[in-house]
């Protein structure tokens, strides 16, 4: 399976012809819109508000800029 059409035309540029499923990452953004203070998300994660932090969700690629 791959997870867009960008990656669907790379593994069909390989010559693979077998059927490909296109199934995007499995995250509904709604969820996590209006959920209050940043705060509060912190505390309840045990994590420093100190501290700034990253979250990156997808694998490392020279494609991906990392």
């Amino acid at each position: 399976h791959v997870t867009c059409a960008d990656e669907f035309k790379a593994v069909r540029a390989l010559g693979i012809t077998s059927p490909i499923g296109i199934i995007p990452h499995g995250i509904n953004f709604s969820d996590y819109q209006n959920k209050g203070r940043s705060i509060d998300y912190l505390s309840s994660l045990n994590l420093s508000s100190d501290k700034k932090y990253f979250l990156f969700m997808s694998r490392l690629h020279k494609k991906k800029g990392l």
